[in-house]
C-alpha cells in the first residue's frame, strides 16, 4: 500500500546523493540509522515522487509526474507514454493486484486509468478490461492529507477494494473478477486498511470493520474526529489523531474493543509509521516534520540534525512536501515528495543484558543494497 501524503517540511534542496550513518535515541542507544537521497541528477525523472511501492521481487516503484520509475539499487528506470503508451504519466497511487499487474492511479478526477504487468511490459485500461467506469472517490484532504482515491490492496490475498458509492463496495481479485457488494450507508466512507476483513472510516467519528462480502461486523464511535497519519493499517490497534485548539494533535491508541488511550506528547503533523511488523523495529514510530518518535513521546530520530549535518539548511522560505512514505521488506524508510527521494535505513539497537554490548535487531545490514534485484 502506497499511503500518499501531504505536509510541509522546511529545507533547502540539493541535487546529489548522501550517504552517511548516524546514531539516534543516543542516550538510550537504541535504534540506528543511515540517509541517502536521489534527485533527477542521479536520474529520477522529475524532481516530485508522488508514490512508493516495493513489488514482490524487492524493486521499489515510484510515481512521478513524468510517469513509472523503478530502483534496481543502482539506476532509475522510467516507463511513460513515450516507452509504454500509459494514458495517464502523473502516477500518484500504485498498487500491485493479486496477478502482479500495476493499478497505476493519476491524481484525481480521471475518467480511466492504466493497469500495466511490470515483467511483460503489456498495458490495458480499467474501463477496457472491466467494460465500465472506475470510480472517482476522492480522500479527505482534511483527515488524510491524500489527493489519491481510496483504493487499498489486501495484504492477506491482493484483492483491490474500494467504494462505488456510499453504501456499495466494490473489489477485484483474479478469483472471481471485479465484485460490487451492498454495505449499510456509510458517510463519505474511506478504507483505512483492508486483510481478511476491511476497515472503513465513515464521516470522521466512526469506525466500521466490514467483511469483503460488506457484512457489518464491529462499529467503533469516537466522541473526537478521527484522523489517520496513514493509510494501510493491516488490524487493530489503530492509531488517531485528536486536533487540539492549539493546532497540535494528540496521539491516541484504539484497542479491538474501541477504547481509546491517549499517547505521549501532542504533534503538529503527524504521521503514523507501521514499525510493529518489521522485525528491525518491532514497534510503530511517529513522524512529525523533522523528527521520528516512539508512540510515548520519546525522540528516536532528528531528521533536521541529519540535513543540517549535510549542508541543507532550514529555512521557511523553502518548504517541502511529502506525499509518500513506505517501509520497505529490508528495513528502509523511502519518502518522496517535491524534492526528490531520501531513504533512511532505520535499525534497532539492542543491548547484550550481561556485556552491554550493541546488537543489530535484523539480518539486513543498515547499509545494504536499497533492495534486491531478479
Amino acid at each position: 500500500m502506497t499511503g500518499n501524503l501531504n505536509w510541509c517540511l522546511t529545507s533547502t534542496l540539493s541535487a546529489w546523493l548522501i550517504t552517511v550513518a548516524g546514531c539516534l535515541d543516543l542516550k538510550a542507544q537504541t535504534f540506528s540509522s543511515g540517509y541517502e537521497r536521489f534527485d533527477t541528477e542521479n536520474g529520477l525523472p522529475h524532481r516530485e515522487v508522488n508514490a512508493i511501492h516495493e513489488d514482490k521481487r524487492g524493486f521499489i516503484w515510484l510515481g512521478t509526474p513524468q510517469g513509472l520509475c523503478r530502483f534496481d539499487g543502482r539506476r532509475f528506470q522510467t516507463f511513460n507514454a513515450r516507452t509504454d503508451g500509459f494514458q495517464h504519466d502523473n502516477i500518484w497511487n500504485i498498487l500491485e493486484d493479486a496477478d502482479g499487474w500495476f493499478w497505476l492511479l493519476p491524481l484525481p478526477p480521471y475518467d480511466d486509468f492504466d493497469i500495466w504487468h511490470p515483467v511483460r511490459r503489456e498495458r490495458t485500461t480499467f474501463r477496457k478490461k472491466f467494460g465500465i467506469n472506475p470510480p472517482n472517490i476522492g480522500g479527505s484532504e482534511e483527515f488524510f492529507g491524500s489527493y489519491s482515491d481510496s483504493w487499498v490492496r489486501s495484504k492477506s490475498d491482493g484483492a483491490i477494494f474500494t467504494f462505488l458509492n456510499d453504501s456499495t463496495l466494490m473489489s477485484c481479485h483474479p478469483d472471481h473478477g471485479l465484485k460490487t457488494v451492498a454495505t449499510e450507508k456509510l458517510t463519505n466512507p474511506f478504507i483505512i486498511a483492508a486483510e481478511t476483513l476491511v476497515w472503513v472510516l465513515s464521516g470522521i467519528n466512526r469506525l466500521v470493520c466490514l467483511t469483503p462480502s460488506g457484512k457489518t461486523v464491529r462499529s467503533i464511535s469516537s466522541a473526537k474526529p478521527i484522523a489517520f497519519g496513514a493509510q494501510d493499517a493491516p488490524k487493530p490497534p489503530f492509531y488517531f489523531f485528536d486536533r487540539d485548539l492549539y493546532g497540535t494533535k494528540k496521539p491516541y491508541r484504539m484497542d479491538a474493543s474501541g477504547q481509546s488511550h491517549q499517547l505521549g506528547q501532542a504533534y503538529r503533523h503527524p504521521v503514523l509509521l507501521h514499525g510493529a511488523d518489521k522485525p528491525h523495529l518491532g514497534e510503530d514510530l511517529i513522524l512529525d516534520r523533522t523528527a521520528i518518535f516512539r508512540t510515548d513521546g520519546r525522540q528516536v530520530l532528528d531528521l533536521a540534525a541529519i540535513w543540517k549535518t549535510h549542508g541543507q539548511t532550514l529555512e521557511n522560505k523553502e518548504r517541502k512536501i511529502v506525499r509518500s512514505l513506505y517501509f520497505d521488506r529490508s528495513g528502509k524508510l523511502w519518502m518522496g515528495g517535491s524534492f526528490g527521494l531520501e531513504v533512511f535505513s532505520i535499525q534497532k539497537i539492542i543491548l547484550n543484558a550481561t556485556s552491554g554490548n550493541p546488537r543489530i535487531g535484523s539480518p539486513h545490514a543498515a547499509f545494504g543494497p536499497m533492495t534486491n534485484g531478479y
